[in-house]
């Protein structure tokens, strides 16, 4: 199967190493230069989003999708708890919120893939997590 090929398994985990690596870059740099046009609130529930979505690929039938948002919301936490060290920068509770909603959108959004995939293809491999329900 083609999402079992090395070359599919590699990318997919490089996709996630690639993300891992932006949000900690984005979430710990010091915030005096950092200038936003709109609420930051954006950012934090987009970035958890992606974050969500890219880690759900990367390991694509190896966790179940409760089990990947039991792991990524302490992740995702300590990281805007990290904040505090980061000149220029600060803890939030409001960004702890809208981190949540990102990561909570994403197992939704899974869930629904998977489910929508189960449904109309009965023969796509199950990861053991369709329809877990959001």
């Amino acid at each position: 199967m083609l999402l079992n090929s090395p070359v599919v398994k590699y990318v997919r985990l490089g996709q996630f190493a690639l993300a891992i690596a932006i949000y900690l870059y984005y979430s710990l740099t010091p915030g005096d230069g950092l200038h936003l046009a709109t609420s930051d609130k954006y950012l934090h529930f987009f970035g958890n989003l992606l974050l969500y979505l890219s880690c759900s690929v990367a390991l694509f039938g190896r966790f179940r999708l409760r089990l990947l948002i039991a792991l990524l919301i302490p992740y995702s936490l300590s990281i805007e708890l990290c904040q505090y060290f980061s000149p220029g920068r600060s803890v939030d509770v409001m960004d702890m919120a809208a981190n949540m909603a990102g990561l909570v959108t994403g197992f939704c959004l899974t869930s629904l893939a998977r489910f929508a995939a189960q449904q109309f293809w009965p023969q796509a491999p199950d990861s053991g997590a369709a329809a877990e329900g959001c």
